[in-house]
């Protein structure tokens, strides 16, 4: 009984030792699990980033690529433009610069300013005149006061 008894508490034993490294083997796995996980986050994260930015940059290529189909649209039409030739358009008289210049003319500018000046000129001194309320003879002073003047 005694050799039951120590198989039995040997079973025991071994039984014992292999949960604890079952234990351990668990709870290391589940660290490098942790891990794993923690870094799988991180380049998911990273991948967030990036697809974002994949994005930005698609809409700014494809912007730049409208934008240069559309130049080279231009171009192309000004090739065709520049390539046809007008034929039914022909210089039949050379221009002639004139010999009188044809601004200012100087002259009715002149005549024009001399006659507007005399005109306001003899308004002006009418108005002045018609305003003037000073005595300028001595009949004025007779007839103003009623009395000979001395």
């Amino acid at each position: 009984m005694k050799e039951a008894s120590a198989l039995i508490a040997a079973e025991r034993g071994r039984i014992a030792q292999r949960i604890r490294n079952d234990y351990f083997a668990a709870a290391r796995r589940e660290q490098l699990l942790g891990a794993t996980l923690a870094e799988q986050k991180k380049e998911s994260g990273n991948f967030n980033r990036l697809l974002i930015e994949h994005d930005l940059l698609k809409g700014d290529f494809e912007a730049n690529q409208q934008l240069y189909q559309r130049l080279l649209q231009r171009v192309k039409d000004a090739t065709v433009i520049a390539g046809l030739s007008s034929t039914n358009i022909h210089i039949v008289d050379p221009a002639l610069a004139p010999i009188i210049p044809v601004r200012p003319r100087t002259r009715l500018n002149i005549v024009l300013g001399l006659l507007v000046g005399m005109i306001f000129g003899s308004m002006l001194a009418f108005i002045q005149d018609s305003l003037d309320n000073s005595l300028k003879s001595p009949e004025e002073v007779e007839m103003l006061i009623a009395t000979r003047a001395l």
